[in-house]
């Protein structure tokens, strides 16, 4: 009625430590722990403390750990079985020793909400077996245990309780009184116990009659299971004696009952191991390992999943005994309805009841297996279908054979920043990513640069500055237009444009500006800086980092520019020192920023946001006498506005561009920036000026000279200015007639024409 099944290849590895948690560390506690879930899948342990001989009851409440006393009568808590009840009322049976070693009561402990019930079950002789609880959909109760009469009388006890009362029958015998007994009530609340009868033992329950079998042909330490596509699975010793053997898992498929591979890394098993199922009807146990008959040393605790092919082994944790202490206490495992995998168990070496937890996830991509679409295949695809193969990492999955585009597969499968071509131009519809389509519906049209829905083949200004394309020489360029004299360089350069993002990445401080603490101004750069860059880093590999000789006046300033209302974001931590902090000071031009920092606590960590207004601003960032070890980093800048004349001779007439405009309006010398045949001593209004003869300008200053005769003397250094003469410069009357008796006069008021800065 049973075979064993090929032998199958395990992988070692360890569960991440960090999902081991300590439950309850008292001195000597957590024996015979049992786990239960309620309907939020909250955990609850009950378990023995061994030091002050109680039971005690655990739960995590989704924030933290609660641990309580439940009964304290006397010597209690041996063997603690756990559910939950539809109310998410708590409900444990276990052994109560009042007395001697034959003196037990098995006793059951009910919490209605308020206050914890206790009753006895039924008196025993002896205390040296297991007991099992099951609660069915109804809420009752169901309950296996081992009652030390004689070998002749059915010693297998199954009781039910129906809220009021237990209703104890005898269902088969046992063979000896140091046996496990395992039982679980399925979806269809049909009732499935084992034990250890003429070899392996199982029973079934159907509401009316027992059946029972033979899983194996021996089996101590059991434990059972029930998949919900009705598979039946019993973890058990694979020896004829309850210590010192591996573990086998039996199987029955409906039809017969065969053993799975052996788990590995499985020897030494001295306690029971715990068994569960997934959603996917897979079977997952944990055992002791290595443990021996309480040799010294040695004994880990190990999880392993079989998913039909093979088992993946994990270590929980090694070394859980020291020499001279007993071998440790019950395993339990629960997996619940999201597939998260729960353990418990006590580490004899500290004395601890430990909790652990993991996914059930067995092609170790992340992805629970309940939702991984791609079971045995390594994948990260999150968006679309669930942990398949996601070659560019943007979250949608590569197409496949039954996984098309229309499925929503990924289209770019090499491209991060794009996943989807619903009009199927090859262009992603990201409108941010890389080679993106602006018209995602329309397979004819994709471009549109300045995002004016325009198609840029129909737009006569593809970037939107205003200049037309075929004036533009750069019509791809919001911030650049015009190239008047055509040497590369734009007349003017104006626009929008990103804000910087100062993450110190480069390995300097370089962006922002340093600024000595008062008793070190002008001597702390390079090696007393108040703020360095650091490894010690919050995100990235470089933050800012505070030194101690910063004090209170050493800091750092950002100059920047706002291009509308807009905010600046940053990341800082404050250092601690024992449990006092010292916020650290940020002023916005001039003014202290309120960013939410108290004093109190053992470091803080905040995301910043600060409002700005448009404009020019200065924020700096400043030390504190107790703040070695403050972080900052990822000071986001926001958008600015860029003007500047890129091309400082728009025309390429020589002068430059302020020049010919420094000049006031009326002024003679003022000419077009734009239009070579126009300079400050060549233009429309100097040429238009009578009598004009030269002129003479610096920076924002035009005077005019006039020749009122055409002698080619100017009037201010012509002594004859209304006569044309023959004598030049070198005569002591310039401008006058060598041939006239003409009496010399003065130059005219209005011979010359100045013409200043406004």
């Amino acid at each position: 009625q049973y075979q064993e099944m090929e032998e199958s290849v395990s992988e070692y590895k360890t569960i991440d430590s960090s999902s081991l948690t300590v439950v309850d560390s008292l001195d000597n506690v957590g024996h015979f722990s049992d786990l239960a879930l309620d309907s939020e899948n909250n955990v609850h342990i009950s378990y023995r403390d061994s030091t002050n001989w109680v039971l005690k009851y655990a739960f995590f409440d989704g924030l933290s750990w609660n641990t309580t006393v439940v009964d304290n009568s006397s010597n209690v808590g041996f063997s603690t079985s756990i559910v939950i009840d539809s109310n998410d009322h708590v409900h444990i049976c276990y052994f109560d020793v009042w007395g001697t070693a034959s003196e037990v009561d098995l006793k059951y402990a009910y919490f209605d909400g308020e206050s914890w019930n206790i009753s006895i079950v039924s008196n025993m002789t002896y205390m040296h077996n297991s007991v099992s609880l099951g609660i069915s959909s109804d809420d009752k109760l169901h309950l296996i245990f081992y009652h030390h009469i004689n070998y002749n009388t059915p010693n297998i006890k199954y009781a039910v309780y129906d809220g009021e009362s237990w209703d104890i029958s005898g269902i088969s015998s046992g063979t000896t009184s140091s046996q496990t007994i395992s039982l679980v009530v399925d979806s269809n609340d049909n009732v499935h116990v084992t034990f250890t009868g003429s070899g392996l033992s199982y029973g079934f329950f159907n509401g009316t009659d027992w059946q029972f079998s033979s899983a194996a042909s021996r089996g101590y330490l059991n434990a059972i299971a029930v998949a919900d596509n009705g598979r039946i699975y019993i973890s058990h010793s694979s020896g004829s004696s309850w210590h010192g053997h591996s573990v086998d898992v039996a199987m029955f498929d409906g039809d017969n009952w065969s053993t799975l591979p052996a788990p590995p890394y499985n020897d030494d098993q001295s306690r029971p191991s715990a068994i569960s199922t997934d959603s996917n009807g897979n079977v997952h146990i944990a055992y002791f390992t290595g443990c021996g008959d309480y040799g010294p040393y040695g004994c880990d605790v190990r999880y392993a999943a079989y998913n039909g092919s093979g088992w993946q082994s994990y270590e929980l944790e090694t070394w859980v005994r020291e020499d001279g202490r007993s071998s440790p206490s019950d395993l339990s495992i629960v997996i619940d309805s999201e597939d998260y995998v729960h353990l418990s168990y006590k580490n004899m070496r500290n004395e601890e009841l430990m909790y652990a937890n993991t996914i059930v996830d067995f092609d170790q991509d992340g992805v629970r297996d309940k939702f991984d679409d791609c079971l045995g295949v390594l994948g990260t695809s999150q968006h679309d279908r669930g942990g398949c193969p996601d070659t560019d990492g943007d979250g949608y999955s590569d197409p496949s054979d039954d996984w098309q585009l229309a499925d929503g597969a990924d289209a770019f499968v090499n491209e991060p920043t794009q996943w989807a071509d619903l009009d199927g131009d090859g262009y992603g519809d990201n409108p941010e990513g890389v080679n993106p389509d602006l018209f995602p519906e329309n397979p004819d049209w994709w471009l549109d640069l300045d995002r004016d829905g325009i198609e840029d083949s129909l737009d006569d200004d593809i970037d939107g500055d205003g200049v037309s394309n075929d004036l533009d020489s750069w019509p791809t360029d919001f911030t650049r237009g015009v190239d008047t004299d055509g040497d590369g360089l734009a007349d003017f350069v104006q626009g929008k444009v990103d804000g910087e993002l100062i993450d110190f990445e480069d390995g300097s401080h370089g962006a922002v500006g340093m600024h000595c603490a008062d008793d070190l101004a002008g001597f702390c750069m390079p090696d007393y800086s108040p703020w360095i860059i650091t490894n010690n880093s919050i995100t990235g590999s470089y933050s800012l980092e505070q030194q101690m000789w910063a004090s209170d006046t050493g800091h750092f300033s950002v100059s920047f520019s706002a291009g509308t209302d807009d905010v600046v974001t940053m990341q800082v931590y404050v250092s601690s020192f024992l449990i006092e902090q010292q916020c650290i000071p940020i002023l916005l031009d001039g003014v202290s920023v309120d960013y939410g920092c108290e004093s109190e606590g053992f470091g803080y960590y905040d995301n910043i946001t600060i409002n700005v207004t448009e404009g020019d601003h200065v924020l700096r960032v400043y030390g504190t006498v107790l703040g070695e070890g403050n972080l900052v980093d990822n000071i986001q800048l926001p958008d600015y506005v860029i003007s500047s004349n890129e091309d400082d001779d728009d025309d390429n007439d020589g002068i430059s561009d302020g020049h010919e405009l420094s000049f006031d309006i009326d002024s003679p010398c003022r000419s077009d920036p734009l239009d070579a045949n126009s300079t400050p001593h060549n233009n429309s209004v100097i040429n238009s000026i009578e009598n004009f003869h030269s002129v003479s300008y610096w920076w924002g200053y035009c005077e005019v000279y006039l020749d009122s005769d055409g002698d080619g003397i100017m009037d201010w250094e012509d002594s004859c200015p209304d006569s044309f003469g023959d004598l030049g410069y070198e005569s002591e009357t310039p401008g006058c007639s060598s041939k006239s008796d003409e009496k010399m006069k003065s130059s005219s008021d209005d011979s010359l024409m100045t013409y200043g800065i406004g």
